[in-house]
């Protein structure tokens, strides 16, 4: 029996971590933490944003068919988040994603890429975007987000996105 594929398989340890009011990594990516430790933005070759974060744990299949992921992909996300305890462990870049959704629809065909379509039986992941909120510092935690909608913070006012950096 084959063993499923981790996401903790194919992240790199290749990062720094720093607080929002840090500079910018010279190259590479910078996963910016809190006050808790918890991931709550990104700083790639693009700049800062979003967080997009899973389990290391997760199977690398099952993130495959988590549809956000797709989206943010599609958007230039350039590198997704893994977290353990809370804590992050890793990043795994858009190149290794697109490479991973290659070899699955290689493996098992064009299902892989319409949408909601999940094995009998297998979860999506757990994984959030983390958006730091302007107004108030608070870190967001969204299961679903979209740069087009409008969110409330956890302040309980309307969330105004600050991309950290």
């Amino acid at each position: 029996m084959i063993r499923e594929r981790r996401v903790a398989d194919v992240m790199s340890d290749r990062f720094t971590v720093c607080e929002r009011s840090a500079e910018p990594p010279a190259s590479g990516f910078a996963v910016v933490v809190g006050e808790d430790g918890a991931t709550v933005g990104l700083i790639g070759p693009g700049g800062a944003g979003p967080a997009f974060v899973v389990d290391s744990d997760a199977t690398v299949t099952s993130l495959l068919n988590w549809r956000e992921l797709l989206e943010w992909l599609r958007h230039g996300l350039p590198a997704a988040v893994a977290e353990r305890a809370g804590r992050p462990v890793g990043v795994v870049t858009a190149q290794v994603l697109a490479a991973e959704i290659a070899r699955a629809a290689r493996r098992r065909g064009s299902r892989l890429l319409t949408g909601d379509y999940a094995p009998y039986g297998e979860a999506t992941p757990p994984g959030e975007t983390r958006v730091v909120c302007a107004t108030c510092g608070r870190a967001n935690s969204y299961a679903r987000f979209s740069q087009a909608m409008t969110y409330r913070c956890g302040g309980g006012h309307q969330l105004v996105p600050i991309w950290p950096g």
